[in-house]
């Protein structure tokens, strides 16, 4: 089929593509098999009556608008494959001209991956990033593991903070008892938090199996609005109190919780493991800003559909994260106060960024012509199967074609990141300005 292509504004482009006639025909004919069960014609069973008994009651046209729908998918590949486009979007089909018997031009828009005229690239400015592990930071992890392995052991004397204990309470707002605010054999941690303000501090010195009041004031600012700001009495009895007993921090704790025989090893590995992370984590920052450099520097025109379909992204994974705590995406909004499409437009910004990115990450891919070797490409499957939990062989065995170009294009972004943070200059984050009063 002959076309031709204009481009528009917005990377967008019109396909005008020519069908040739008996094409037409055929396509008219297919339409009429396919479809002639849903017209009605007097004398014939519904599916039974000729086509030119259809077209002479329903019009000579009657069939067109299926034949086209036969013809421009066609129409449309042939003219992706003759001029090479990369489209991001289903177009619109108008048809300029269509007779039987003679050629049909369909004109056919979409949108397609953008142009890009790449600025600088290589010695682009990144603010250095060196990770650190501090001591502070490997016993914050020791002692997370120590809190796993708490006992909490009777006592037969009043709370102390840090006790866990066992009561009933049962709240009111002057001699009216409020809902939700009774419970039995309720638990908590000395200490924690988790009540409202100066409720747990008012517990300390409460001894056993003896009724108490505790006077609190709800947070002004309270969930529950017909006790926010006032004060209330809790009425508790106490039916247990157990304090923590927490393991030594030694070889024996460390052959306990770890793969090493001594306290030194294993703090070595948390480090070293915690350094890793932090190293990784610095890498991504600074691969980010060196890309979001190198797309605020290039020449593109964004069509709209690839921020429709990134904020599509970005919600959808907002969604799944809502989720996990019970919630929608409509209760979201309802708490929020704002409308999906006000959601929509609030993500719009960071959609734009992040189209930006892609498309200056993959235009440095093609100039630089960045591919993957097959050896890449087996040690990202492997890595990959293990993430899985499958050997290697298994994982080739049932992974699909799309997962198998995934791994592929996910080395080839992770070189291009890497190739731009090694043409990057790095540069030392600027000092804060000395106040007057700090020089004296």
């Amino acid at each position: 089929m002959a076309s031709t292509v204009e481009k528009l504004a917005k990377s967008r482009v019109r396909i005008e593509a020519t069908v040739e006639a008996q094409d037409f025909m055929k396509a008219i004919e297919t339409a009429y098999q396919k479809t002639r069960g849903r017209y009605a014609v007097q004398g014939f069973r519904r599916g039974r009556a000729p086509r030119a008994i259809i077209e002479r009651f329903y019009g000579k046209e009657v069939f067109y608008e299926d034949a086209i729908e036969e013809l421009w998918r066609d129409a449309f590949e042939s003219a992706i494959a003759e001029h090479d486009l990369s489209v991001v979007s289903a177009p619109t089909v108008n048809v300029r001209h269509a007779v039987e018997g003679e050629p049909v031009t369909l004109i056919m828009e979409c949108a397609v991956y953008p142009e890009v005229k790449l600025g600088q690239y290589k010695g682009v400015e990144v603010v250095n990033i060196v990770p650190e592990v501090t001591d502070e930071q490997v016993e914050a992890v020791i002692e997370r593991e120590r809190n796993n392995l708490v006992r909490y052991i009777e006592a037969d004397r009043p709370i102390e903070n840090g006790d866990r204990i066992t009561f009933d309470y049962k709240g009111r707002v002057g001699e009216e008892y409020f809902e939700g605010g009774e419970a039995k054999g309720a638990q908590l941690d000395i200490g924690s938090g988790r009540f409202i303000p100066g409720f747990e501090e008012a517990m300390i010195g409460i001894p056993k199996e003896e009724e108490r009041e505790i006077s609190v004031t709800f947070p002004e600012e309270y969930h529950a609005e017909d006790l926010a700001g006032k004060k209330a009495v809790f009425e508790v009895l106490v039916h247990e109190i157990r304090y923590p007993e927490y393991p030594d921090v030694d070889d024996e704790f460390a052959k306990d919780v770890s793969d090493f025989d001594t306290l030194a090893e294993w703090k070595a590995d948390i480090k070293e493991n915690m350094l890793k992370d932090a190293q990784r984590r610095a890498t991504a920052t600074m691969q980010n800003e060196a890309l979001g450099k190198i797309a605020d520097g290039c020449e593109m025109e964004i069509p709209e559909i690839m921020i429709e379909g990134q904020i599509d992204r970005l919600l959808e994974n907002l969604q799944n994260r809502l989720a996990y705590n019970g919630l929608t995406l409509e209760m979201y909004c309802q708490y929020a106060g704002v409308t999906l499409d006000d959601l929509r437009e609030q993500n719009r910004e960071e959609a734009q960024r992040r189209v930006k990115n892609q498309v200056a990450l993959d235009e440095v891919t093609k100039v630089e012509n960045i591919t993957a070797t097959p050896e890449e490409i087996a040690a990202k499957t492997a890595e990959y199967a293990q993430y899985v939990g499958k050997s290697v062989e298994e994982f080739e065995a049932s992974a699909s074609e799309d997962e198998k170009k995934y791994l592929e294009e996910d080395v080839i972004i992770d070189k291009t990141l890497d190739f731009i943070l090694e043409n990057a200059v790095k540069v030392d984050a600027p000092q804060e300005p000395v106040q007057e009063e700090d020089k004296k």
